[in-house]
């Protein structure tokens, strides 16, 4: 990692790295989930964190590569220690190598380590490949006709159509729209935001505040990543009491000429707190507009 990512704090620490061991066992297929329930392992997806099983297929063509121990200068080797040093990477403790090496240079920008075994999956296809090489010496004139009869009952073990998602509809509030229009917007936050001591994490809100700037453009505080600098959680951790005074020294701060405020986003046991409070702060904002249960506020600099 060069200075300027240090200095900028791009590194990870060891939060929230494992995965669960059900992951290792999950798979959207419908071959594998069906064979999950025939082993009456049902709730493996549904406990998995990810889905990081290869597939039956690829696992019982790699074992005829590995039967015969491998010469010195034989590409298995090579490939078998790829699969298993990707299988203890991605594992939690207490086999997981990942605590040894999160801190070595580029290593350290890696959120997941579970994602390594997409390292261990592409060696296990390679050794698949031995082994089906090997299981298919014997009968040379049908290996082609073995290799497109492999081919086809992968596609079927890997099958997983249609893909699984949740349809999510956004409508952006009209007052975001009339942003665009507005030229002495220049650096906007929005509100709520998410209590994560409280309530958990504000993931939800962030992506959808960071959708409403679509309709826009203006410069936002807003930003979602898997990586969150140490002043964008001091910020965030202190918008949750908005509007008081750090909160509002800290958006001072951030150059934010604008802030809009959802009413109908704040919890309603709250939303009379929060009203009461931003009635109280007229030295420090000054309402613009309001519109469809959406406030518009200039943040007054002192």
């Amino acid at each position: 990692v060069c200075s300027s990512d240090l200095d900028a704090g791009l590194t990870r620490t060891l939060d929230n790295w494992v995965v669960s061991g059900a992951s290792f066992l999950a798979s959207p297929s419908h071959v594998d989930r069906w064979i999950l329930s025939r082993l009456h392992l049902n709730g493996i997806n549904d406990a998995a964190d990810a889905y990081l099983f290869p597939g039956w297929l690829p696992i019982l063509l790699a074992v005829p590569a590995l039967v015969v121990r491998p010469g010195l200068r034989d590409a298995r080797w090579m490939f078998s220690i790829l699969v298993a040093l990707s299988v203890l990477l991605s594992i939690g403790p207490p086999l997981g190598l990942w605590p040894l090496v999160h801190a070595w240079p580029a290593l350290n920008l890696i959120r997941v380590p579970s994602r390594f075994m997409l390292v261990g999956m592409l060696g296990l296809a390679v050794l698949a490949g031995f082994g089906f090489d090997r299981l298919t010496q014997a009968i040379p004139a049908r290996r082609t006709a073995l290799g497109w009869l492999a081919g086809l009952l992968l596609l079927i073990e890997f099958a997983a159509i249609p893909l699984a998602v949740d349809a999510r509809e956004l409508e952006i509030p009209a007052l975001d729209r009339a942003l665009a229009s507005m030229d002495d917007v220049q650096v906007i936050a929005e509100l709520p935001v998410i209590d994560s001591a409280r309530l958990g994490p504000a993931e939800r809100l962030h992506t959808t505040h960071m959708l409403h700037t679509t309709a826009h453009w203006r410069k936002t505080v807003e930003g979602y990543s898997g990586y969150r600098p140490p002043e964008h959680e001091a910020l965030y951790t202190q918008l949750v009491h908005f509007p008081d005074a750090p909160s509002l020294a800290a958006l001072a701060a951030f150059g934010v000429t604008h802030v809009v405020v959802h009413s109908r986003e704040y919890d309603p046991a709250d939303w009379p707190d929060v009203d009461a409070r931003l009635a109280q702060s007229a030295d420090r904002l000054e309402l613009v507009r309001a519109q469809d249960g959406s406030r518009l506020y200039r943040v007054l600099h002192q």
